[in-house]
């Protein structure tokens, strides 16, 4: 139940997140790589969730359409 909780947060967030209006400008300078998977996930949605996960570890981050992404992580020894 906590995991489900946990993801469904975690869900809410980055999708709250990617709500932001930005031209095509601002996008490319709010964009940051990810080491995981070489995919470039905005600053703010990265911000959102490491408030969010602070222990958080191995952030495996996938871009499920235009404007939502989906992190997956380890944290506290269990994988979300």
């Amino acid at each position: 139940m906590k995991t489900t909780k946990l993801i469904l947060s975690a869900g809410v967030i980055i999708t709250l997140a990617s709500c932001g209006k930005e031209t095509p400008t601002e996008a490319s300078t709010t964009e940051t790589p990810t080491i995981s998977n070489q995919k470039t996930v905005p600053a703010s949605i990265k911000d959102a969730f490491n408030k969010k996960f602070t222990a958080a570890k191995e952030v495996n981050w996938d871009k499920e359409n235009a404007t939502e992404w989906e992190a997956e992580f380890n944290m506290n020894g269990n994988k979300y």
